[in-house]
């Protein structure tokens, strides 16, 4: 908060935007993370996708002991409303979880029983993704997201919000208001 970081973010705009959608075999699931790690072009900085969620109820589970990044919050369900935005800030094709309990973790094995394997079978791999509620979330604000779920994420047909910024060297105009009213 402050007049300070106000006029510091109005150097940074909005120039594009545009979605990735990946569908449940997988395709473009490269093109999102080549995005995250340089934006697909080799830039020296990656991308930020966002992405919109149901966390009501939290269905949270620890990765398991054992496997990369043991002990840290992972989404195992979605919950009942898609109604929150998150950011996906990375992945990990090597987090696991036993979504069907055989003490294996597969991305090769029809699980839930549709009679074809593609990512909703998938027990590797996920996405890291930061929330805005705080570093009271989980783990201190983030918590990964299996790519089986990512298919899975049919309210919103599994696509993910994705923009280039401009810089500016000074916007048109700012004004430091400071406004009274007694309804908010």
């Amino acid at each position: 908060s402050g007049i300070d970081k106000y006029n510091k973010a109005q150097k940074n705009r909005v120039d594009k935007l545009n979605t990735i959608k990946i569908d449940t075999s997988g395709s473009n699931l490269n093109v999102l993370k080549h995005w995250i790690n340089d934006h697909g072009t080799g830039d020296s900085i990656g991308g930020l996708a966002l992405l919109t969620v149901a966390f009501d109820p939290p269905y949270f589970d620890t990765i398991p002991q054992g496997t990369p990044e043991a002990g840290k919050h992972i989404l195992f369900q979605w919950g009942s409303e898609y109604n929150h935005q998150v950011t996906i800030v990375g992945y990990n094709d090597s987090i696991r979880y036993d979504f069907n309990h055989d003490g294996h973790y597969t991305n090769n094995i029809d699980i839930n029983g549709d009679g074809k394997v593609n990512m909703l079978d998938w027990e590797i791999g996920a996405f890291k993704l930061a929330n805005s509620w705080g570093v009271s979330f989980e783990d201190s604000g983030y918590v990964y997201l299996p790519y089986k779920l990512f298919a899975d994420n049919y309210n919103f047909q599994n696509t993910v919000g994705v923009m280039t910024v401009k810089t500016i060297d000074k916007p048109d105009i700012i004004m430091n208001v400071k406004l009274s009213h007694p309804c908010r």
